[in-house]
């Protein structure tokens, strides 16, 4: 191994097994990546920290009215504004436009199993992101609200024109953003060793958790019978490049990501650095499987603990017997009303690709269903309450409840 590759963050697994694979310049970019974390959003909050009362307002104003509503703002803000509110070249609104009703197409019970039992599987089976969640208190206790939260951003970010800046999908994803620089610093101020994990919520934890709202729930649709064109693909990719853009990934990174097989391999290098999954991330992935087999058995016509062990089989589709066996997922019955969904699911995307009445009427009744959803939970989510609430590094709590 080249003495080049720097020794650091030891959180960077299988190193030797990764360069069999793939070059000293992409073990370079992983290292790099875990040890780089979103300076310019912690110095946000650092700045809200000690500034005075009259300035404290400015984070929440700033993002919801645009820099522009903002009288001589602290210079991080100032910075955090300008860059979030200069959209680059690359960007086709167009695109955007289009992966946004691609989404909406699909139904949002599936969704809901894309998001579960496929995407926030596998980010559970991080082992260094399984620590953070485990030690902030934010998942084993409210999974539900938790991932209630979740869905909300990504709700939002999927609206038409949402990701437009001043629109709702922006204003939450800068709130998100936020919300991890205060974890960030909590997790610095309670010790977090930067030698054996590098940063804390790092760029590799969140290009990780980036492909988990990609490549992810779009393979796991794939196999639900939900399939897409190479251009619906396209679309589909330019639209979460944007959202990765205002999140805080830097270029350089989501870039490289514009479809399937860019993605299936930047999730192969990444799962390869990360290891094997960890306690944490069993108690995780079972809170989470439990919740939303709960969430989803109105959808369902199926009775609460038949839905979770559903869910229990769809994982297990998602992620392979393997996986599932680490994570403590035994096979059940429920595996056996897969194929039925599936052939239900690739019917139903035959009749939207052949009638556009068909196709329209599909988006309206998505969209219809988000807004319930969105009145399932009571007051403010844990990110739009941090950046009203800025002023101290402690990290804060999300309800044990969907209600506030």
């Amino acid at each position: 191994m080249s003495d080049l590759l720097i020794a650091e963050p030891e959180s960077v697994k299988n190193r030797e097994k990764f360069l069999e694979l793939f070059t000293e310049q992409e073990l370079q970019l992983m290292l790099t990546m875990a040890a780089e974390g979103d300076p310019l959003a912690d110095q946000v909050v650092k700045e809200q920290m000690q500034a005075n009362r009259s300035k404290k307002g400015d984070v929440a104003k700033g993002i919801k009215e645009g820099l522009a509503s903002l009288t001589d703002p602290l210079p991080a803000l100032k910075q955090l504004l300008e860059e979030s509110e200069s959209i680059p070249d690359w960007v086709d609104q167009n695109s955007v436009t289009k992966g946004s009703e691609n989404y909406l197409l699909i139904s949002p019970l599936w969704q809901s199993v894309a998001l579960g039992p496929g995407a926030l599987t596998h980010t559970y089976c991080s082992p260094t992101i399984a620590n953070i969640l485990m030690k902030t208190g934010n998942l084993a206790n409210v999974a539900l609200r938790r991932i209630a939260e979740t869905t909300i951003w990504k709700q939002y970010v999927l609206m038409p024109d949402g990701m437009r800046v001043g629109n709702d999908g922006y204003i939450h994803t800068l709130e998100v953003r936020l919300l991890h620089a205060r974890v960030r610093l909590g997790m610095i101020k309670k010790g977090w060793d930067h030698e054996e994990n590098g940063a804390p919520i790092n760029q590799l934890d969140m290009l990780r958790t980036w492909l988990d709202f990609t490549y992810i729930p779009f393979a796991a649709l794939q196999k639900l019978g939900i399939t897409y064109s190479e251009e619906e693909f396209h679309d589909l990719y330019h639209l979460w490049q944007l959202i990765a853009k205002q999140l805080g990934i830097p270029e350089e990174y989501f870039r490289l990501v514009y479809d399937q097989e860019s993605a299936a391999k930047m999730t192969k290098m990444i799962d390869l650095v990360f290891g094997e999954p960890n306690e944490g991330s069993k108690i995780l992935t079972d809170q989470m499987l439990t919740a939303v087999g709960h969430f989803l058995t109105s959808f369902l016509g199926l009775p609460p603990d038949t839905s979770v062990d559903l869910m229990h089989s769809f994982l297990t589709l998602i992620h392979g017997e393997e996986m599932a066996a680490k994570l403590g997922i035994k096979p059940n019955p429920t595996a056996a009303l897969i194929p039925i969904y599936a052939a239900a699911n690739a019917y139903e995307k035959q009749l939207i690709n052949s009638d556009p009445d068909y196709r329209e009427k599909t988006i309206q009744k998505t969209l219809a269903v988000f807004t319930e959803l969105a009145k399932m939970v009571e007051g403010k989510t844990t990110y739009q309450r941090n950046v009203e609430e800025i002023g101290n590094v402690d990290i804060l709590i999300t309800p044990e409840s969907l209600s506030a």
